[in-house]
């Protein structure tokens, strides 16, 4: 994050984390690559503080449209720049 921060700073920039419990993006990870690729979730969980974010979403509580839609409302809310 701290890279990406540096490159996009001065520009428009919603930052936001999109996660779910642990237990949910294994189950996820099992049924995309039942046979390969096992533990990138476990191993990536919790790399980023949510709270270093502009918004935080749950997708086991949201549906992929319901994300979007709070993306797009906090674009036209208050984007931070940098």
């Amino acid at each position: 994050m701290p890279a990406w921060r540096t490159a996009l700073a001065g520009h428009r920039v919603l930052w936001a984390h999109v996660s779910a419990p642990l237990a949910v993006l294994e189950s996820r990870e099992a049924e995309r690559f039942p046979e390969k690729f096992r533990g990138l979730s476990r191993g990536h969980y919790g790399i980023c503080d949510p709270e270093d974010f502009d918004l935080v979403l749950d997708s086991s509580e949201l549906e992929p449209q319901e994300r979007a839609e709070r993306v797009a409302a906090a674009l036209t809310a208050s984007p931070r720049t940098g």
